[in-house]
């Protein structure tokens, strides 16, 4: 895996390019789509014609410590909490996908709290996805 120190120059890299040709960015930093597991480096080719063929989630099923999260969240977000091109932050994408439903509230709470204390300038969200009854206490959070 890329240093943090890296991955941060190529988003600076990657805003620069958006920028450049007067696009806006929803960066999304946590996802419970798809597959659990993901590894560092090279990453499967996609299969062509099967939508999101080789998305993973994240943290998924791979162990990660609160700290390393927490850092990461910070990092970002507080490198890039002036950033025009960032229009806003999509901290947690289809929060209790992949049948996690509210066992990923806790962790999504945390994001909200770690990205909130970079005091960004844009909004910090998390989509709203799934009506169904199950997934009331996420939408009752994210909403809020």
């Amino acid at each position: 895996m890329k240093n943090s120190t890296q991955y941060l120059k190529d988003i600076f890299a990657f805003l620069a390019v958006a920028k450049s040709r007067g696009h806006h960015v929803i960066p999304v930093l946590f996802d419970d789509c798809w597959k659990a597991v993901w590894n560092d480096g090279n990453q499967p080719e996609p299969t062509p014609g099967v939508h999101n063929s080789q998305w993973v989630q994240c943290p998924g099923a791979v162990q990660v410590d609160d700290a390393a999260l927490k850092s990461y969240v910070v990092d970002i977000v507080g490198t890039f909490k002036n950033s025009d091109t960032v229009v806003l932050w999509d901290l947690y994408n289809e929060v209790g996908n992949s049948g996690k439903i509210v066992n990923s509230l806790p962790f999504c709470i945390k994001i909200f709290e770690w990205a909130r204390s970079a005091n960004p300038t844009q909004p910090v969200s998390s989509g709203w996805w799934n009506g169904d009854i199950a997934f009331d206490p996420i939408n009752e959070y994210i909403l809020t």
